[in-house]
């Protein structure tokens, strides 16, 4: 049995900003805790507003070092979403050259009347697609025109757009 290597994880509280985060943070709840302390001692309201200045600084603190630990994250998200995304279309490329070999090129764009005709469904779905729409690539579909799809309920796809791709000089885009 061969190990599969797992990539590194993203190390959110890496230094040197993983110190910086846990000592903003500590700082900031030292300076939520002085303003509750000097406030406790006190029933003097103006005494207890002087002091609550030490508690803004402490939340503003925290507050700052918390959106950039966020902002960390966030980085380390889109880092392994690019490169995941890599290794995805390396994976997909095999595959669309053997559409492109085994794919019969259309011989001429189709009339107006014709041109939605060629519109495809997915079973139990909502929407109606063109052939080339991704959202039902390698799914078993079924061709009508938009207007049986419509008496039928289904609304036109929001990515591929069919209206506008049988509106556009009567012809298959």
């Amino acid at each position: 049995m061969t190990a599969v290597a797992r990539p590194a994880t993203p190390k959110l509280f890496a230094a040197p900003k993983g110190a910086l985060v846990i000592a903003g943070n500590a700082v900031g709840g030292a300076c939520i805790l002085a303003n509750w302390w000097q406030a406790a001692d006190s029933s003097d309201l103006k005494a207890n507003l002087s002091s609550a200045g030490l508690g803004i600084v402490g939340v503003v603190i925290a507050g700052l070092t918390n959106a950039l630990w966020l902002q960390t994250a966030r980085g380390a998200i889109a880092g392994r979403r690019r490169r995941l995304s890599s290794r995805v279309a390396g994976w997909a490329a095999p595959l669309d050259r053997l559409e492109s070999v085994a794919a019969v090129p259309d011989p001429a764009p189709a009339p107006a009347s014709v041109a939605g005709s060629g519109l495809i469904a997915v079973e139990g779905a909502t929407l109606y697609h063109r052939p080339d729409c991704p959202l039902v690539t390698r799914k078993r579909t079924a061709a009508a025109a938009a207007e049986i799809h419509e008496a039928n309920g289904l609304r036109p796809c929001g990515v591929c757009e069919p209206a506008l791709w049988i509106e556009h000089d009567g012809a298959r885009q």
